[in-house]
């Protein structure tokens, strides 16, 4: 391999990650090895040679960190592995989004792991007796008072009312039979114009009630 090309490698990783690639004009499905790599590039070891400029669908799992970085690369160069067999091979990240950028930067050791501190923190918390507002029963809304109500019709409201004077005429007329029964009836009947008078001034003379 030429000098040249060993300046222009990414940083190497500290532990390999597995990578596998496909390309469907070529009809290629590969896997490898990724020794180095950063946000720009990616060297790894294929089992075949192939063309340069070929662009690669890539997923690359780096498990140190549990993630996987998906993209799109593009071959820049390749050249025999020596005794290990097949082809290093340099490849280019194209489009690269900042999310994926930003795992790579996780396992280079740019960025810190704010998964494993924040994990830290709410253990710590929990262990003081603090409820984060995430775990906090939420209130649970008050449910309207649903008062009671009979359900009737009109047309049976008329007939309730008429059934109860029906059956007032007919007590009535039973206990006017009786002297007593009509002395009782003299009495209600004057109680009764009693208090209209009282709230309706007038009502006497309004029937000749006097």
């Amino acid at each position: 391999m030429p000098d040249e090309r060993a300046d222009g490698l990414p940083p190497p990783l500290a532990i390999a990650a597995q990578i596998q690639a496909r390309n469907n004009e070529y009809n290629l499905d590969l896997t490898g090895r990724v020794t180095h790599l950063d946000e720009e590039a990616l060297l790894t070891t294929f089992p075949v040679e192939i063309p340069q400029g070929t662009v690669l669908f890539s997923i690359i799992d780096l498990r140190t960190i549990n993630a996987t970085v998906r993209g799109l690369v593009r071959v820049r160069w390749q050249d025999e592995a020596g005794d290990l067999g097949g082809f290093r091979t340099l490849a280019d990240f194209v489009d690269l989004n900042a999310d994926e950028r930003r795992k790579i930067s996780r396992i280079l050791g740019k960025v810190p792991d704010y998964a494993g501190a924040a994990a830290g923190d709410e253990a710590a918390a929990q262990s003081g007796g603090y409820m984060p507002m995430s775990t906090m029963p939420a209130r649970q809304p008050k449910r309207p008072s649903v008062r009671w109500l009979p359900n009737m019709s009109v047309s049976g409201t008329i007939w309730g009312m008429l059934g109860l004077v029906f059956y007032s005429i007919v007590v009535l007329g039973v206990v006017a039979l009786f002297p007593q029964g009509r002395a009782w009836e003299l009495a209600v009947f004057q109680r009764s114009v009693h208090e209209l008078n009282h709230l309706f001034p007038g009502f006497r003379h309004l029937f000749g009630l006097v």
